[in-house]
């Protein structure tokens, strides 16, 4: 797999039209507020892969439309390529507990998304669905990479729906874990997170908040990822208008052509995980594994890693019986009603 530092490249044809968000205000891209807040937060991200990345790693930077790219790299060189894509306010450090297992057999991309908090710097707005897919595709691109399986967490989750709705050709399998809206609208107090309404509360203690922010999930992180959570609250400045995950239409849903995995959270606070399951298995052509996974929150690779790696191990491998991955609950949704 090749990599892409520097230089400029010309830019990847992708559908027409973006979506755009609507703001009042102009728009800006992500970026650090200070120069001191930046060096905390790569200081820390340094910290933070030395001490819970399990497996040998090299860090690349990838130029796209959007900004350049930052993704770290594990796993033999010539490997089926995996692309993880991490949850809202985390960064590819959040994959820790997932690596070990995929890297085995796999090459593994675990990016930065480019909006977010992470290495990377945003050059131009991600406006929606198909922006996303298109930085993507200049993602894999730079990487030298034609096709690969994608494997997203929440917001992450919806960026890889949204590559497997409109650039179909850049994926062998998909898995989503509780992806966010894509299937279910939110709920209303975290859809007004989500359109930023965390950045008007008063600070606080950064720590604190962070940790609000994963208890409100169900979700104990390690602690070096949780110092770097909080750094992102602090010194990261979000774009605006900022990235909102949208439920997808039943067409769009319909057009996901590609083997998918779902699994969803038996204590998901976001939207409802029974709903959620049902409309995927009624939509989505080929579903090969959709459950839900019990006694865990929002954040399925912090909450259940060991069940989560092992049915992506299985999904992953065409060869294994997909049925091996089917064991992680009832085939039929439980847990609170819709």
């Amino acid at each position: 797999m090749a990599s892409t530092r520097h230089g400029d490249r010309a830019p990847v044809a992708g559908p027409r039209g973006p979506r755009r968000r609507r703001s009042l205000l102009p728009a800006r891209p992500s970026g650090f507020r200070t120069p001191a807040g930046e060096a905390a937060y790569r200081h820390t991200y340094d910290r933070a892969l030395a001490e819970l990345w399990p497996e040998p790693f090299d860090h690349v930077y990838v130029p796209t439309r959007f900004g350049t790219t930052h993704a770290v790299l594990s796993g033999p060189e010539d490997g089926p390529p995996v692309l993880l894509l991490h949850g809202a306010g985390l960064s590819a450090a959040s994959w820790h507990l997932s690596v070990e297992a995929l890297a085995q057999h796999h090459r593994i991309i675990a990016a930065d998304l480019v909006f977010d908090r992470g290495l990377g710097e945003q050059s131009l707005v991600v406006g929606g669905e198909q922006d996303a897919a298109r930085w993507v595709a200049e993602l894999l691109e730079g990487l030298g990479v034609a096709t690969a399986s994608l494997v997203g967490l929440s917001q992450g989750a919806w960026v890889a729906a949204s590559v497997a709705r409109f650039r179909p050709e850049l994926i062998d399998r998909l898995a989503l874990l509780a992806p966010a809206a894509t299937l279910q609208r939110f709920r209303v107090p975290f859809w007004l997170l989500f359109r930023g309404l965390q950045n008007l509360l008063p600070k606080g203690d950064p720590q604190r908040r962070a940790l609000r922010t994963f208890e409100l999930v169900d979700c104990v992180p390690a602690a070096r990822l949780l110092e770097l959570t909080a750094l992102g609250l602090e010194h990261f400045r979000e774009q605006r208008p900022p990235v909102l995950p949208r439920r997808f239409a039943d067409a769009d849903l319909r057009r996901i052509r590609c083997p998918t995995l779902l699994l969803v959270a038996g204590g998901e606070v976001l939207y409802s995980a029974p709903k959620a399951l049902r409309r995927a298995r009624r939509l989505l052509p080929r579903l090969e594994v959709s459950e839900l996974v019990p006694d865990a929150g929002h954040f399925l690779t912090v909450a259940r890693p060991g069940l989560v790696n092992q049915a992506l191990m299985g999904f992953l491998d065409p060869s294994r019986s997909t049925a091996a991955t089917s064991s992680v609950a009832p085939a039929e949704p439980t847990g609170p009603p819709p």
